[in-house]
């Protein structure tokens, strides 16, 4: 009975739970400050000269988060020229 308690609970307290949302207008910042960024090390750097982790150091965000908005630096750099 205890057991079967404690499953009820677990269930609910993990269905219960929100996942995170960023906001479209803060997602849409983002994206853009790493391609302004993006830009200027391409320019400085070359494509080959700059690695993605540079790109989102001085965008100031996580490597993984640069990788949900451009999964890679191939798309990053197609997406400075679309």
């Amino acid at each position: 009975m205890v057991g079967d308690c404690l499953l009820t609970m677990n269930r609910t307290r993990t269905s219960s739970r929100q996942r995170y949302q960023p906001s479209p207008t803060f997602s849409h910042k983002q994206r853009s400050i790493l391609l302004s960024m993006a830009t200027s090390l391409f320019a400085a750097n070359g494509f080959t000269g700059t690695t993605t982790k540079q790109i989102a150091k001085a965008a100031s965000i996580s490597a993984a988060l640069s990788c949900k908005h451009f999964p890679t630096k191939h798309a990053l750099y197609n997406a400075i020229f679309s």
